[in-house]
Parts: C-alpha cells; structure tokens; sequence
C-alpha cells in the first residue's frame, strides 16, 4: 500500500491482477493487519526461518500504517480542530474484538495531532450512532471493513458528511482507485 502510492499505482488493481487465474487464493487487499495473532504467529515464524529479520521489518511497517494514513489525509486537509469520524475499532470485518487493533493507534495518532474524533463500531458498545458520527465530518477513516458500512456505500457517507470530506478507506469498500481521496 505505501510503496504503492509513492510510485503513483492503484494497489487494488495489483491486487486483482496478482490473483487473477490464481487457483489457490494469492495475495490479500491490504488493510489494517492487525489481532493477537500477528505479533504472535509472526514471533513463533521467526524461531523457524533462515531471514527472522523480514517478519520483523513487516510487523514495524504494519505498526506505521496509522502514522501513514494520518499523513496522507494531512497532505489533503489540516486536521487540528477538524470533526474526524473513525469507522470501525475491531482488528477484522464484522466482529466486536478489538485485541491489538490498529485503530486505537490511529485514533491516539488523530487526538496528538488534536482533531475532533468520533468514532463508530456496528459491533463494539459505543453511545455514538453512525448518522452522528459522520454528519459534517471533514474526515472519514473506514478503519473496519464492516458489512454495513459497505452496504451503506457511498452515497450515503457522501449525503452525511462535509461537501469536501477526505477519505481514508484502506479497505477499499468504496471501489475508488486511491486510499485517500477528497469526496466529489
């Protein structure tokens, strides 16, 4: 996803064209990777490969992913003040665990930088509904690619929040050809 974007290339369409024809599954859409068994499975993987260092390197990278999405939404939009709306707290789609979730360290990255964060979950406890959330958001992070959100689409995220809101959508549940994009 990061190398991705720095050379101007749709990583969804790589990720399409790498499991074309594919029988046996290829390559996943990028995301937030995240969940107790990441560091876990990718420890035990070490003990038992000749380059530990590359398992390594990808769970620090993977670690970057929230910093990084703060930063390309900034290259769009000042986020000091802005109404940012974070979608999504569980580490995978449709479900309420949150064990290692990357989107406690996205939304600690967005508090440091002080924006205004809103956050829903379909499936975690929270008082916020989704209307809420988004209305007049500056900013949408989908952080989870939940069924609902999905179902929603677009146009009903777009009809909620500000006529110029930016979009982080890692998990590409709007079928855009960009991470991060301003709603049009």
């Amino acid at each position: 996803m990061v190398i991705s974007e720095q050379f101007g290339a749709d990583i969804y369409q790589i990720v399409e064209l790498a499991n074309k024809n594919y029988p046996r599954g290829g390559p996943k859409k990028p995301g937030f990777a995240a969940g107790p068994c990441l560091f876990k499975d990718g420890f035990f993987l070490t003990s038992k490969i000749p380059f530990p260092e590359l398992i390594a390197a990808a769970w620090k990278i993977n670690e970057t992913i929230p910093s990084y999405l703060v930063e390309r939404v900034k290259s769009f939009t000042p986020i000091k003040g802005k109404k940012i709306a974070v979608l999504g707290l569980s580490f995978k789609s449709d479900s309420d665990d949150t064990r290692e979730s990357l989107s406690f360290k996205l939304i600690k990255t967005l508090k440091r930088e002080r924006a205004k964060v809103f956050v829903h979950d379909t499936y975690v406890k929270n008082d916020e509904s989704l209307e809420s959330v988004v209305k007049d958001a500056d900013v949408l992070i989908i952080a989870a690619a939940h069924k609902e959100y999905s179902q929603k689409g677009y146009e009903y995220f777009r009809k909620l929040a500000k006529k110029d809101c930016v979009v982080a959508d890692v998990w590409n549940i709007f079928g855009k050809s960009s991470i991060v994009y301003k709603m049009q």
